[in-house]
């Protein structure tokens, strides 16, 4: 299987958002849409310049926020990475969100049953 690059995907994701509806799933399986339980989610993006927010994701390492996400809101999860651990769950989650910034956000705020999500490759 070939690997895409986080642009790649971000191509893909996009061009899957103008055609279909997004509906959370929360089964912990595949590429899509998942619901966020808690409010005021930060999902962040590199600082200019910086190239470590997808590389091992974190507060410190993504200290720039492009948009906050709240409980019922949907995101579209593009691939995911292991990074800071939040709430026990080592994984951050690349996402599109509602109002189309996309970044990274922890996966422990997703309404899913596993902390890695299968079918979602890594962020490479």
């Amino acid at each position: 299987m070939r690997k895409r690059g986080i642009l790649g995907a971000v191509t893909a994701a996009a061009a899957l958002g103008a055609v279909w509806t997004p509906t959370a799933h929360a089964d912990g399986h595949g590429v899509g849409s998942y619901g966020v339980w808690a409010n005021s989610v930060n999902v962040r993006d590199n600082a200019p310049g910086s190239t470590g927010c997808g590389i091992r994701p974190s507060v410190a390492a993504c200290p720039s926020v492009q948009t906050q996400v709240d409980a019922g809101d949907v995101v579209t999860v593009i691939c995911q990475q292991p990074g800071q651990t939040v709430g026990g769950n080592p994984y951050w989650v690349l996402v599109s969100a509602p109002d189309r910034h996309m970044g990274f956000m922890a996966s422990y705020y997703l309404t899913n049953k596993t902390n890695w999500i299968d079918g979602v490759g890594l962020c490479q």
